[in-house]
């Protein structure tokens, strides 16, 4: 992360990143149908827990992983004389790559990868950060990513997830994020978004918080969710790895707001946790481990109260519907 006196020429990074990012996906996007690289494709079995009618292309991890994870934007931002946001190297490197690989191939698989054989190969992936972290590393990246799959399922909610997560601990992400946010949105009417980050997308943004301690706070939201909708399941006698509509992007997409507010919404929600101890991490006044966790654990709080808060406004909505 970057020193105070960098803060404008940080941001001017930021958005030189997410202008590749929409242009990356933009161009991906268009050359997806000639390449048959949609989703849904044909012959693959229709999912409930998915609401698209109309083909996307599922382009956004090879955007993400291209910006954020293979140094790209230190490069441009070196010859730009702006502070350079930083690529991934080492073992950080190879789980997001073997991350991304994973989701890739439920992408294509026409029924996807099995629960276990997903598990496992998650499981896999994330060996390599026990070489810098250590077993607690590996259950963060399995967390994250099952986590921030969930999200994955209504037009911009993983993405505006990961851009708040990832906004001070990996910029490069983040801003990558913030150029495919907007194609990845419904368009007004019937028009369906133009991009997705599918799974291979989804899988490399859980491995990206999990390699960024600084983001792990910001697991709080989709994890309280998942909870949620786990105990909702448990009730409903259904299996608890089968998909379904019930998480929290759905239930704002059911209740009526649109891709913008939806995103914003969750984001808000979403920062408390995600920046606090990000800040107290990044600033010059305390290198103390304690207000470090302090700092995480408000934030935590916060989310937390904020998540309940709207689980209890949409519960009463529906009652009342």
């Amino acid at each position: 992360m970057a020193r105070r006196g960098d803060a404008d020429a940080v941001l001017m990074s930021i958005l030189l990143v997410a202008l590749l990012g929409a242009l990356g996906t933009a161009l991906l996007s268009a050359l997806a149908p000639h390449l048959g690289w949609l989703d849904p494709r044909p012959g693959s079995i229709p999912m409930e827990r998915k609401s698209q009618v109309i083909p996307a292309a599922p382009v956004g991890g090879v955007v993400l992983v291209t910006i954020a994870a293979l140094g790209l934007p230190t490069a441009l931002a070196t010859e730009l004389t702006l502070p350079p946001l930083g690529g991934l190297t080492g073992p950080s490197l190879i789980a997001v790559l073997a991350a991304f690989v994973l989701g890739s191939l439920d992408d294509w698989l026409p029924t996807g990868l099995s629960p276990w054989s997903k598990v496992f190969g998650q499981f896999a992936a994330s060996l390599p950060l026990l070489v810098d972290g250590g077993p607690w590393t590996v259950v963060v990246a399995l967390v994250a990513m099952n986590a921030v799959n969930t999200f994955d399922n209504s037009d911009g909610a993983a993405a505006s997830f990961g851009a708040v997560a990832l906004l001070l601990p990996g910029p490069a992400a983040a801003g990558a994020l913030l150029g495919f946010l907007p194609w990845n949105l419904r368009r007004g009417g019937p028009v369906l978004p133009k991009a997705y980050l599918g799974d291979a997308g989804s899988h490399a943004v859980g491995m990206l918080v999990a390699v960024h301690p600084a983001a792990w706070p910001a697991l709080a939201l989709p994890v309280m969710d998942l909870l949620r909708v786990l105990r909702l399941r448990r009730l409903a006698g259904q299996a608890p790895w089968v998909g379904d509509r019930r998480h929290l992007p759905q239930a704002l997409e059911r209740a009526g707001l649109g891709g913008p507010a939806r995103c914003a919404l969750i984001a808000a929600i979403a920062a408390p946790a995600a920046l606090a101890s990000a800040i107290v991490a990044d600033s010059s006044m305390t290198d103390s481990g304690a207000a470090n966790s302090f700092a995480a654990v408000v934030g935590v709080v916060l989310t937390g109260a904020a998540f309940l808060g709207l689980c209890a406004l949409i519960a009463r909505r529906t009652e009342e519907a």
